[in-house]
Parts: C-alpha cells; sequence; structure tokens
C-alpha cells in the first residue's frame, strides 16, 4: 500500500487485433518476461365603473378556485450534466480500438503498459488450464486522462478492470461490503481538529483494491492486448482482488484492517472504519472512506 501524501502515517504493506500492426513496448518492471502489448404572456387589472341600478336582491353567487395542473419538470441531460461532474469525459475513449486508434494511442498503449506492470510487481494472477466446468469472467480497459487542479494534463490512465457482473453468488463471493466511514465521524472529526486546531491530511492509496487476498477461486480471460504468447488458451486464476469483482471493497478492508492493528491503532466501537493511536500527550485519527484516508492529531511530526 502506497500514500501518495509523503506524510502519511501508514507505511506501505504488503489480441485486439487491428489487421497486421504490431505494436510492442516494454514494461518498466523488473520482472525477467518482457511485458508487449499486440493489437490485432401578463395580464394588466383594469377598473370599470359601472352605473349602480336598483335590483333585486340575489343569493350570492359562489366562487370555486380554479386548481391549475402543471406537469412535474424533469432533468433534461443537459441540466444533468452541467450540475453533475461525470467520471469519464467526452475525449476518454471507450473502447482499446478508440484508444489505440487516436491521436494519443501511443500514450493509452504505455498507460496499459503501466498497469500490467503494478499487476505482474504484485503477483496478481498465474497462468494455467481451465478446470472442468468452471467459467472465466472476462474483463475490460478503462480509459481517463487525468488533470490537475488548473485543468491541465497530468497523465494518461489504464485500469483493467474485471466484469464482476457475471459473478455467482454462493459461488465466487460471499458477504461483501465497502469501507465507508459514517458521515457524523467525519463531522465530529473535522469538528475537533477546528475545535483544537489539529492537523488534518488526506490521502488515498495507490491500486488500493489489488492488496487484498481472494479467497474463492476465480479465473478470468487473459487481458485484451496482452496475452502471454505460446500461453493464450491457458487463463488467468486470480491471486489478488480485482476492480470490478465483487468482493474487492471486502478484501481490501481486511488488509488494511489487519495492518492498522499492528501500527497499535485502536478501533472505534461506535464506527468500525475509525480508528486512533495516543503515543504519550499526542493522538492521531484515522478515517478511512474505501480507499481515501482522512489523518487529524495534534503533532505533524508523528503523522
Amino acid at each position: 500500500m502506497e500514500p501518495s501524501n509523503k506524510e502519511g502515517c501508514v507505511q506501505p504493506i504488503c489480441g485486439v487485433q487491428r489487421g497486421e500492426k504490431v505494436i510492442k513496448h516494454e514494461s518498466p518492471s523488473k520482472e525477467p518476461n518482457k511485458i508487449e502489448f499486440e493489437l490485432k404572456e401578463e395580464e394588466s387589472d383594469s377598473t370599470v365603473e359601472e352605473e349602480i341600478e336598483y335590483t333585486e336582491p340575489q343569493a350570492p353567487v359562489v366562487r370555486r378556485s380554479v386548481l391549475e395542473r402543471r406537469k412535474r419538470e424533469k432533468y433534461s441531460p443537459s441540466y444533468f450534466c452541467s450540475n453533475f461532474s461525470l467520471s469519464i469525459t467526452h475525449d476518454d475513449p471507450r473502447t482499446m480500438k478508440e484508444a489505440v486508434d487516436s491521436e494519443d494511442g501511443q500514450l493509452w498503449i504505455e498507460a496499459m503498459v503501466d498497469e500490467m506492470a503494478y499487476l505482474h510487481k504484485n503477483e496478481a494472477w498465474g497462468l494455467l488450464e481451465l478446470l472442468d466446468g468452471r467459467k472465466p469472467i472476462g474483463n475490460k480497459w478503462v480509459f481517463k486522462k487525468k488533470t490537475n487542479a488548473k485543468g491541465k494534463m497530468e497523465k494518461y490512465k489504464a485500469r483493467l478492470v474485471a466484469k464482476g457482473y457475471s459473478q455467482v453468488s454462493g459461488i465466487d463471493f460471499g458477504d461483501i461490503f465497502s469501507p465507508v466511514a459514517k458521515v457524523a465521524s467525519i463531522r465530529l472529526i473535522l469538528f475537533v481538529a477546528a475545535t483544537f486546531d489539529f492537523e488534518v491530511e488526506q490521502m488515498d492509496v495507490k491500486i488500493a483494491f489489488l492488496h487484498g487476498d481472494l479467497e474463492e477461486e476465480i479465473y478470468m480471460n487473459q487481458p485484451k492486448g496482452f496475452a502471454v504468447k505460446g500461453k493464450k488458451e491457458l487463463v488467468c486464476k486470480l491471486r489478488k482482488s480485482q476492480y470490478g469483482l465483487k468482493q474487492s471493497p471486502t478484501m481490501w478492508y481486511q488488509k488494511f484492517d489487519t495492518f492498522i492493528w499492528g501500527l497499535s491503532f485502536t478501533r472505534s466501537k461506535a464506527d468500525h472504519y475509525v480508528y486512533f493511536k495516543l503515543i504519550g500527550d499526542h493522538v492521531i485519527y484515522l478515517v478511512l472512506y474505501v480507499d481515501d484516508m482522512l489523518l487529524v492529531g495534534n503533532d505533524k511530526e508523528i503523522m
């Protein structure tokens, strides 16, 4: 586990074919095997003076209010897009073919190679023949252009995501949940920080889900464009949880919880995703929200 913020207290743990064109890129990892990519209206009121004439008294006319029924307004797509930030922009390719055929095709290929390097480094899977009666799940590449606070391009990101929707409950996964701290807990911690002038740090964990160890036996097809030559008929037996799997958040939390207990943190009884640690007169609070962490303490040096 590698926090993006260097001041955090948490330490590291633990072919799509296009004709006959072949693009190769060597992996930056230290693995002996090279990672190669192969792509096969308004109204005005007026008063009128009328002559007063004597008339016989008549029964008062009953006036009834008229309720104007209006059709409920629905949010249009343009209104929705203008008020909410979408995770994928129109510039991001949706398929591998779109990514490779685009002007930034080489940059997207390098991003995929980097992702594969992370997977091999963490020993995410092993190749073997598919057992009889078992069916592998698929996967896909998700592409995203990362920008900084000023809106400038920062990096090209490619993520391999397993098609977890094809998993079968009771066979491929059991009880699942996602580690999300209560909103009340976050507000309380921030209130304490503002009242006592505590230090506040925020960090996120890179490839957090890849740190979780799978308990179930799951098979996945080899990623498109990165099938091992001479072993294309083999499938991946997953060792680590992957993005897209149903149980990935649960496996990540179990790994994190074991690690944070090893650092002498205590879990809150009111919220299991809030931890604290006392070191003499110093205190550290840690709030976990999936793969994001909030650190609050009265001494920045021990954070």
